[in-house]
């Protein structure tokens, strides 16, 4: 016999199997259109489907005739990060020169693995925090900061005003501030 979040975990998986079933094509498509690199619209693909199994409460929520836009926006989102990424990567390259030496011997900009983990520790707590909001407020956080919306694409997923989304997105934002500023007021103590 299954338990309750073996269902769930079913459930969401079915959910997201068939999202991909029906949309995975035309997700790539459109990732496709947006970089013109196969490989780069295989990785937003593969974006798109880690933020709807990441999020699939949010995706199940959301009435059948607005998954297919939110599908779009989150595709959209995720390919213009894939190509920010991508840029930002082309730049910051090391040439070499003709003697297979690095030109540059300059590593100020890389993170030290102590400054990678904090970062990581972090964002991690931050991941926890959210999950910790009232579901309106994690929803919307989730829908502006995680997928990349506008705060009047998330009012017409949600089927409430923009102002409600602002509001929800306020208090969830002074709540995540004040848990944050109380733990680290703890650890200078």
């Amino acid at each position: 016999m299954l338990t309750k979040n073996e269902v769930e975990y079913s459930s969401e998986r079915a959910f997201a199997e068939s999202v991909y079933r029906i949309y995975g094509k035309k997700i790539y498509l459109l990732a496709l259109r947006i970089l013109k690199n196969n490989e780069e619209a295989e990785d937003c693909v593969q974006e798109v489907m880690k933020k709807i199994v990441s999020s699939t409460d949010v995706f199940i929520s959301v009435p059948p005739e607005n998954l297919k836009s939110l599908l779009v926006k989150c595709t959209e989102n995720a390919a213009i990060s894939i190509y920010r990424r991508v840029k930002r990567r082309r730049a910051h390259e090391i040439p070499l020169s003709p003697s297979g030496e690095d030109v540059v011997d300059d590593m100020s900009g890389y993170s030290s693995p102590a400054e990678t983990l904090i970062k990581k520790e972090n964002k991690n707590r931050l991941n926890a925090l959210i999950d910790d909001l009232e579901p309106r407020q994690r929803e919307a956080v989730i829908m502006k900061y995680k997928m990349g919306m506008k705060n009047n694409d998330i009012a017409k997923m949600l089927g409430v005003s923009e102002s409600v989304v602002n509001m929800r997105l306020y208090r969830a934002k002074k709540k995540l501030l004040k848990i944050w500023e109380d733990e680290l007021y703890d650890i200078r103590k």
